[in-house]
């Protein structure tokens, strides 16, 4: 744990134009409070979202919430502005190698079930696991949601901000929405679509001018 705690003081944003009025004002997101505030987010999307928490183990996602950044904790995060610009190419391969060197000795238990969780959250398009989906539907309307509440001149970055939309959170919510279709979770395809579109709204109201790719 003395490793995860310095994730305190290693921030999100970096580069982000949207974003600089809230730094400049010395309000940071944190590694950890980014993931502190996932969890959240699950605490409240899982009593708004009954039918969604009916299909899910919640202990396993707060576990995948918990750890799916703590590589950047020393690798640094790479920012959806900065990934855009072309940087972080093996920003999943970095990260996981700096999970293995932080763990210092836990138990090779604990690690695989790490290890395990940090790939299937990256590689989530890949899966049809109902909780790794969630967990990453959650990381994006988190990081998105903090980015509407703190952020300036959304109209005039409306470029950018659909960027990382389109990149990210709508990519993540069309997989999800897809595999719960498929899967017949009608009750709980409404939920997260109504989260979605709630998120959306947010954006349009902050004044983005938004060209998004359709989420279902």
């Amino acid at each position: 744990m003395k490793n995860v705690y310095l994730g305190n003081w290693e921030y999100r944003w970096k580069g982000t134009p949207h974003m600089r009025n809230m730094i400049k004002n010395k309000k940071r997101e944190s590694i950890l409070a980014h993931e502190l505030a996932c969890m959240g987010f699950w605490f409240n999307l899982k009593r708004i979202c009954p039918n969604l928490s009916k299909l899910v183990d919640s202990e396993k996602i707060y576990e995948i919430l918990w750890g799916h950044d703590l590589g950047e904790i020393f690798a640094g995060d790479v920012s959806q502005t900065l990934q855009i610009q072309g940087r972080g190419k093996n920003k999943q391969h970095t990260e996981r190698q700096e999970i293995i060197k932080m763990a210092g000795k836990i138990p090779a238990k604990t690690l695989k079930t790490l290890l395990k969780n940090f790939d299937d959250f990256e590689n989530y398009n890949e899966t049809e696991d109902i909780n790794v989906l969630v967990c990453k539907f959650i990381d994006n309307v988190q990081g998105n949601h903090f980015g509407v509440v703190f952020g300036n001149d959304h109209k005039i970055n409306s470029d950018l901000i659909n960027k990382i939309l389109n990149r990210s959170f709508i990519k993540n919510a069309r997989r999800l929405l897809e595999v719960l279709k498929n899967k017949g979770h009608k009750k709980a395809y409404k939920e997260v679509k109504s989260v979605a579109e709630y998120l959306i709204y947010l954006f349009k109201k902050s004044g983005t001018e938004l060209k998004l790719d359709k989420t279902c």
